[in-house]
């Protein structure tokens, strides 16, 4: 199966082609470059190019510089357009994304900077140190953002599709509320749940699978975007479009585990295995990805097994079994059903790492949210979920009734 990237333009044009000097560089000396004073690449020109040839131009750098230290950073960041114009040896800048290629601090360094503010870094350098000093300055360059600074208010979220033997990527920025925007739309229960999964959640430990469910309305996609916010230093969100389709297809299936376009360039990464004997030194943390699969209940029921094939166990085999051992992902279902109709091997304890149940309020703390949003509708009487105190500030019912069409008798 081939993977297609959403509104990524491939006919670029290669305008020139950049040449090392035979015998390779000179080495660094001080602030020189490391390239020699009059054997600059091409005289730093500019190409129209794909991420292909920006890999190939770094690899022939790094043999010809015996730049056999390698370091690959992944990061969100604001900048969208550094200040790389007069040290890039080579670069390219399309409709939604810049490449370069350039020197900094003694190493060399391959750049990839999105639109919606993913940023892909490779280093190189010839010895670990100047790795060390390469990666402070390119993150000064292209600084990262501070999680801890605050709330995003949006983060990239790619959405995976199937189309015959194609699987889509489609990678948007989405807005996000912080969970002290939203924590007042929840019952007590649900609240304490959330918070703790937002703000305490240890990837890895206690299992692979998120389940939220509850009745419609009741706030499970505000709480999602709420998640993707406070998770974006760690974790990359992939929303499954059709999940059916992707638990019933090994092949799509495995094409969105394994693919990392979502960070720069999959099939050009620059990895132990491409590059043989190089030392590759990684950046540390892992970053994990979030897939989502909504309004996938009858995917999970107890007689799943019965009306949607082998579904059922390739998702436990994802989350628990040897198809997801090793692999940095969580899955997070929601449901509409009741926790009691699911099939119990979903949520068993080691594979559900949290089991959240969406709640409705209750009339006090329905009252309650009215009188802080200040509403001019009247207190329920009973218990109400979001969607309906959300109708009632703006005049909608929840569940407006569908006009009939036709006659009636």
């Amino acid at each position: 199966m081939k993977t297609v990237n959403g509104g990524h333009d491939s006919q670029h044009q290669l305008a020139s082609i950049a040449r090392v000097p035979e015998g390779g560089p000179a080495s660094p000396a001080g602030n020189e470059s490391m390239y020699g004073a009059d054997e600059v690449l091409a005289d730093r020109v500019s190409l129209h190019f794909s991420g292909a040839l920006s890999v190939l131009v770094f690899k022939r750098l790094i043999l010809d510089t015996r730049s056999f230290h390698l370091r690959h950073l992944r990061w969100l960041s604001s900048v969208r357009e550094p200040a790389l114009e007069e040290r890039s040896i080579c670069s390219a800048i399309d409709h939604d994304e810049g490449r370069w290629v350039f020197e900094i601090e003694g190493a060399l360094a391959r750049l990839h900077v999105r639109h919606d503010g993913r940023v892909a870094g490779s280093l190189a350098a010839r010895t670990p140190e100047l790795l060390d000093r390469a990666e402070e300055a390119l993150r000064c360059l292209v600084p990262p953002e501070d999680a801890g600074a605050g709330q995003a208010t949006a983060v990239p979220v790619t959405f995976w599709s199937r189309s015959g033997e194609f699987c889509r990527a489609t990678t948007r920025r989405l807005s996000v509320s912080s969970w002290e925007e939203i924590r007042a739309n929840y019952t007590a229960h649900t609240r304490d749940d959330l918070s703790g999964l937002l703000h305490d959640y240890q990837p890895g430990k206690g299992g692979q699978l998120l389940l939220w469910h509850g009745m419609p309305g009741t706030g499970k996609t505000f709480a999602l975007r709420a998640l993707a916010g406070a998770w974006r230093s760690w974790c990359e969100v992939h929303y499954i479009v059709d999940p059916e389709a992707f638990l019933g297809d090994p092949d799509y299936m495995l094409n969105v585990l394994t693919n990392t376009d979502s960070w720069g360039d999959p099939e050009y990464d620059l990895d132990a295995d491409e590059l043989g004997p190089l030392a590759v030194q990684s950046d540390g943390p892992v970053r994990w990805r979030m897939l989502v699969l909504e309004d996938t209940g009858e995917l999970i029921e107890r007689d799943a097994k019965a009306t949607s094939g082998q579904a059922l166990s390739r998702l436990l085999n994802l989350v628990d079994g040897m198809l997801g051992q090793g692999m940095p992902v969580l899955v997070l279902i929601t449901t509409n059903e009741p926790v009691n109709t699911l099939h119990p091997a979903v949520s068993r304890p080691g594979r559900c790492a949290s089991a959240i149940d969406f709640g409705t309020l209750s009339a006090k703390e329905a009252s309650r949210w009215l009188a802080e949003h200040q509403a001019p509708a009247a207190a329920p009487e009973g218990p109400a979920t979001i969607a309906e105190l959300y109708g009632s500030l703006t005049g909608i019912p929840a569940h407006s009734p569908k006009p009939r069409i036709g006659f009636a008798l």
